[in-house]
């Protein structure tokens, strides 16, 4: 069975992080764009 979890590095996550304080995106888009599941926002940044 394959291992769907991915680990991202610092900067990947300060780039997410960084849209999601400009403010300018919904966090909507930002999972989309980023390929991030949306049900990880509301468990905390640090889980993606």
């Amino acid at each position: 069975m394959v291992n769907m979890h991915r680990q991202h590095d610092a900067s990947f996550k300060a780039k997410v992080a960084l849209e999601a304080v400009k403010g300018e995106k919904t966090l909507a888009q930002i999972s989309s764009e980023f390929e991030l599941d949306p049900k990880n926002w509301t468990r905390g940044i640090g889980t993606f």
